[in-house]
């Protein structure tokens, strides 16, 4: 069942915004405003293993490309 979560934007470019919620990090796929808070339901967010993880990921232009490298070649194409 999807779940409301809360956070605060810490950053915001390439089109997504890393945003924390308690001790745990998403990146939503929309531009947001740096230091706001925002409402969303978890499925709506991707949420990252890591702060370092979440940081190389905002790095990333094309997040969707990155994303399926990284589950075809590290993860031998396994649901992540």
């Amino acid at each position: 069942m999807p779940k409301k979560l809360t956070g605060t934007v810490l950053q915001s470019y390439y089109k997504k915004s890393l945003v924390q919620v308690k001790n745990h990090y998403y990146i939503l796929r929309k531009d947001l405003q740096p230091g706001s808070t925002v409402e969303f339901m978890d499925e709506d967010g991707l949420e990252m293993p890591s702060f370092m993880f979440a940081m190389a990921a905002m790095n990333e232009e094309n997040l969707e490309d990155t994303f399926d490298f990284i589950k075809a070649n590290w993860f031998n194409d396994f649901n992540i």
